[in-house]
């Protein structure tokens, strides 16, 4: 695939996180994003999944929120993205199962 070979980010050209805990990220992913600053983007970083097929990520940093509970005025447009994003994934996740259960699948012999 053009932008990726992960099953993860494959659906998505390649994006791998819109908006997340920087927690959640690998030990030196959360490193690289706390240093950098809002519009940063790494030069390629390279990381090893499979030791046979090398792999690299390319970061944005986009804007980044301290930690704090989400309040209703000012973080209003942050929970409705939020909120939106989970309603399109889940639609997806629906749609997706329906297709599998609709198409027909043969395996040809290779």
């Amino acid at each position: 695939d053009r932008y990726s070979e992960e099953d993860e980010t494959r659906a998505r050209n390649g994006l791998w996180l819109e908006r997340t805990d920087v927690g959640d990220l690998p030990d030196g992913l959360r490193t690289t994003v706390i240093n950098m600053e809002n519009g940063d983007v790494t030069e390629a970083l390279p990381y090893n999944l499979q030791p046979s097929k090398p792999a690299f990520h390319v970061v944005m940093r986009g804007k980044y929120y301290e930690a704090h509970i989400p309040e209703r005025g000012s973080d209003a447009e942050i929970i409705r993205q939020f909120a939106l994003q989970k309603k399109q994934q889940k639609e997806l996740q629906q749609w997706q199962v329906e297709l599998r259960n609709e198409i027909f699948w043969k395996e040809m012999d290779k």
